[in-house]
């Protein structure tokens, strides 16, 4: 990254697009730390990420 932004943190497009790096590399698997500290923080965190950036990448 420049060093404006950490990676994966953003907009949906910015963090489906530090996806689309690793995967432009030949990276096949992430593991996504989405924790938040309560459950529904934590739900909501899943959800967005699900519909939102997925949803870019597969695109």
């Amino acid at each position: 990254q420049d060093g404006g932004r950490l990676i994966f943190t953003g907009t949906a497009e910015q963090r489906a697009g530090d996806i689309r790096d690793f995967a432009e590399i030949g990276t096949t698997s992430m593991i996504i730390n989405l924790t938040a500290l309560d459950l529904n923080a934590m739900l909501d965190r899943m959800e967005d990420f699900a519909t939102n950036v997925v949803s870019l990448v597969n695109s």
